[in-house]
């Protein structure tokens, strides 16, 4: 589950912006291998209105918290994993 913060600037009357912001990133599903369900990533986008309802944008979020939760056997104490995502989208406003 993703749950964004995101600050939104629009450039003039261009119909493009960019934005930002954190993200908080929960795990729903179990899973065998060792990781924290908690995430927090930063992420930039840019976006563009074709009109008051349409429009297109692309953000990309880079975790930086470490996904990797700890290990009861210590074989894996000094890795760093991370779930990062870019995320494309066509949306209609109304």
């Amino acid at each position: 589950m993703y749950v964004p913060l995101t600050l939104q600037y629009d450039i003039g009357d261009s119909g493009i912006y960019v934005q930002g912001g954190p993200q908080a990133t929960v795990l729903l599903q179990e899973s065998s291998r060792i990781y924290d369900k908690f995430g927090l990533d930063l992420g930039v986008g840019l976006g563009y209105d074709f009109n008051d309802n349409f429009f297109v944008e692309a953000k990309y979020y880079h975790e930086v918290t470490n996904r990797h939760g700890e290990d009861p056997f210590d074989l894996y104490d000094d890795l760093d994993q991370g779930l990062n995502s870019l995320m494309i989208g066509v949306g209609f406003k109304f």
